[in-house]
């Protein structure tokens, strides 16, 4: 029987007493919590707790168990202690990403580095989290909607904002647009893999430019590149543009031309060292708080 991440939720059921702080403490779903309960009691064959309104209270075999985990504890804490004091992580960190955070990610991983000189990196745009089931991510970055699949511990992340740019050779060429309908003397940059090119597609078609669009690219970092040349007027992320004095906003950000990430960990690797020391830095860099921070 392998139930150590079941018996290590149970613990913490017996010591805090509701399902929420339980969940609250690992970082993890409340469902998450519950399904482990009732897992490990089904492979015990017996029950551990009694539920009632106010919360969870130990059966007799609950206590029993209680009592062996409290020594398990114990140990963990004094090998943790022990891994402390080293401050050494080794081994390759695979994160899953999207271009729109790399930035952030890049400096994360820096600071990474620079605590955890023997550690290694792979970071990959392509990945989703389906790999983190197969192990082959450590973190994935999620854009859109938050996933909810109960094998995950999903944090928030950033939210980037977008907005409609072009370069200010291209507007002195063709002019600036002053209204929507304007729209249908330009050309137009669309990327086609970020979750806001849908929400892109749908606003030109909408608005009956979507014939317009001369450029489509899978890369974020082209089509910016092709507004930075002048080919085009685009959607973009503001942080990929913004220090660029050439690059006017034709339209500002909006509200709804916004997008959530998030960070994405199966919930049996989310307590590895290697994780909890890249969400430290993160932490560190004013990340994974009460406020989501804009990029």
């Amino acid at each position: 029987m392998n139930k150590w991440s079941e018996f290590h939720t149970a613990f913490s059921v017996a010591r805090l007493g509701t399902i929420s702080a339980a969940a609250d403490a690992l970082r993890v779903h409340r469902a998450t919590v519950i399904r482990h309960i009732n897992s490990l009691e089904s492979e015990l064959d017996t029950k551990l707790f009694f539920r009632h309104a106010r919360g969870y209270s130990l059966t007799e075999a609950g206590e029993d168990m209680l009592a062996t985990a409290t020594i398990v504890d114990k140990h963990l804490q004094k090998l943790r202690g022990l891994s402390r004091q080293e401050t050494k992580i080794v081994g390759d960190l695979a994160i899953s990403s999207h271009e729109v955070v790399d930035n952030v990610l890049l400096r994360a991983l820096l600071a990474y580095k620079e605590k955890h000189s023997r550690a290694s990196i792979t970071l990959h745009s392509e990945w989703s989290t389906s790999d983190l089931e197969t192990r082959r991510a450590d973190i994935s970055i999620q854009e859109g909607e938050a996933p909810t699949d109960l094998d995950y511990v999903v944090l928030p992340f950033a939210r980037a904002h977008f907005g409609l740019y072009a370069n200010q050779s291209y507007l002195k060429q063709y002019g600036l647009p002053q209204s929507i309908e304007e729209l249908a003397k330009h050309h137009l940059i669309s990327d086609t893999e970020d979750k806001f090119s849908e929400l892109f597609q749908e606003w030109l078609h909408s608005e009956g430019h979507s014939s317009n669009i001369v450029l489509r690219s899978n890369s974020i970092s082209t089509a910016v590149d092709a507004i930075k040349m002048g080919i085009g007027v685009g959607f973009c992320p503001q942080s990929f543009v913004k220090d660029d004095p050439d690059i006017f906003a034709v339209w500002p950000h909006q509200e709804q031309w916004s997008l959530n990430y998030w960070i994405v960990t199966h919930v049996d690797a989310h307590r590895s060292a290697k994780v909890q020391a890249f969400l430290e830095v993160l932490r560190g860099m004013g990340f994974l708080g009460r406020a989501v921070p804009a990029i």
